[in-house]
């Protein structure tokens, strides 16, 4: 193992330097609305088994139960989201440098594919390193299904078995850690299933075996989720119809409208290139060009199908970078494709497009990273701003207050102006979960939520700030009565 190491120690040190590069130089502690709940109830792990992620809750219950603070938890989860997204992209730049001379090529190409332009989210919560952990547990699995193409007719029976075994198991962790990873496995697949079947029958085999596999894992996560966590999210609809039609929209909202930190028609303008880069490789094709059209058609739409099934059965699955991640592997499985079909005009071409992709994708990444710290940071100084109207209340009255009640105006502003991207950027106030928590965190005090007083939530809902006032705040006793904005 030590001699494997220092011989890919190159691909390890380029796939570290990306990694620390995209998510590690702009690197703060960013609180996402979830985690004001999770932490201050201290039951991350209970909301991870209410979400149906049981070994994602198993992390938090271990981690949580040590003496460290809620910043520690964020570092430590940073640490591991780094360390298990470079050994991923380590690992398929490996598997990709068979196919291609340059080493560098490869590790761009897997960064691409695994650390893709919707891979932000994931980022986002405090949730990132069981994440990784789980994409690094798929990237494994299919890289032991293209092993065992690559060797076919080498293998026993008994080390086909072994192998869909320990297969299956990485993906069964997986899947208890957040569900939707699992289609990692399928896009990742998705290229060596044309490059290892031998004819129409065998790829239709290769094709089922992917299709068992993912089917038995998600089948899994649904049995835990409906049957022994009892979940309301484990949720399956048989309107075919209804669920096509919805997922049509997302797809055509994500690829041509703006979507959370993509701007509108960039996900599109990247498609454009890919299109013209397959162009270029079929004009370019010596023989084989409708094999070769097949194949492409194939893998974007085995992409398409594996990002999307979900929403077609889940109506209540709502699209975000985190559940739509693997649509964003389009561009470097199907670049990879391209790189290896020997042309040195097509493995330049497919470089200088990654580079431009990871380009645009670090510009954003960066800007929704400064973002959601300086969000953060509002919230906390909206907090210091309530405490200092509570001080002054307490001084003049001797009331001490203990409880919050919260309501909102006309309009509620789920995030305030001068963001970038509005979508990742919720106020910790907007929402129900948060709210309360935020103060609490922010302020180090244990306020409880109140009921409402119809006589003030009548006079609230007649007004409508859009930004912090004085007259949002109503002291009554010991209740301070918050209006949201």
């Amino acid at each position: 193992m030590i001699t494997k190491l220092f011989k890919t120690r190159k691909t390890i040190l380029y796939s570290f330097f990306l990694t620390l590069l995209f998510f590690g130089i702009n690197y703060r502690v960013e609180f996402a609305t979830d985690t004001y709940y999770n932490f201050i109830q201290k039951g991350a792990w209970v909301a991870c088994l209410d979400n149906g992620r049981p070994f994602l809750a198993l992390c938090f219950y271990i981690l949580e139960s040590l003496p460290i603070s809620v910043g520690m938890i964020y570092h430590i989860m940073q640490l591991l989201g780094i360390v298990f997204l470079t050994a991923a992209t380590a690992l398929l730049a490996g598997t990709y440098n068979r196919y291609m001379e340059s080493e560098t090529i490869a590790v761009v190409l897997s960064f691409l594919t695994i650390a893709n332009p919707l891979i932000i989210e994931y980022f986002l919560f405090e949730e990132k390193g069981i994440f990784m952990l789980a994409i690094l547990l798929n990237v494994i699995a299919a890289l032991i299904t293209e092993r065992t193409w690559r060797k076919q007719g080498e293998s026993s029976g008994k080390e086909l078995v072994l192998s869909a075994l320990f297969t299956f198991l990485c993906m069964l962790v997986a899947v208890l850690s957040y569900q939707t990873s699992v289609q990692v496995f399928v896009v990742l697949s998705l290229p060596f299933i044309v490059i290892y079947s031998r004819n129409v029958l065998d790829f239709v085999k290769k094709n089922v075996y992917v299709a068992l596999l993912y089917g038995c894992s998600m089948g899994c996560a649904l049995a835990v989720a409906k049957y022994i966590l009892h979940t309301e999210r484990a949720v399956v609809s048989m309107n075919l119809q209804e669920g096509f039609a919805r997922t049509a929209d997302i797809i055509r909202d994500i690829t041509a409208d703006s979507f959370y930190h993509l701007h509108k028609g960039e996900f599109f303008l990247w498609c454009l290139i890919l299109a013209a880069i397959m162009a270029i490789s079929l004009i370019k094709a010596e023989e084989g060009r409708i094999k070769l059209f097949l194949s492409y058609a194939y893998i974007w739409a085995g992409c398409l199908v594996a990002s999307f099934f979900i929403f077609v059965l889940n109506g209540s699955a709502l699209p975000s970078p985190r559940t739509v991640y693997t649509y964003g592997m389009l561009f470097g499985v199907i670049l990879f494709y391209s790189a290896i079909q020997k042309k040195k005009i097509i493995l330049n071409l497919a470089l200088a497009a990654a580079v431009i992709i990871l380009a645009m994708e670090y510009i954003s990444f960066g800007s929704v990273f400064i973002d959601r710290y300086q969000c953060n940071e509002a919230d906390r100084y909206y907090a210091q701003l309530i405490r200092e109207q509570i001080r002054e209340y307490e001084d003049e009255t001797g009331n001490e207050i203990d409880t919050i009640s919260y309501y909102k105006d006309a309009t509620i502003t789920w995030w305030d102006e001068g963001y970038g991207d509005t979508m990742l950027m919720s106020r910790a106030q907007s929402c129900g979960w948060s709210a309360l928590n935020s103060l609490n965190f922010y302020l180090g005090r244990e306020y409880i939520e109140g009921e409402q007083d119809p006589e003030i939530a009548e006079y609230f809902s007649q007004r409508d700030w859009g930004m912090y006032s004085e007259d949002q705040l109503i002291f009554k006793d010991n209740v301070l009565h918050i209006c949201v904005y």
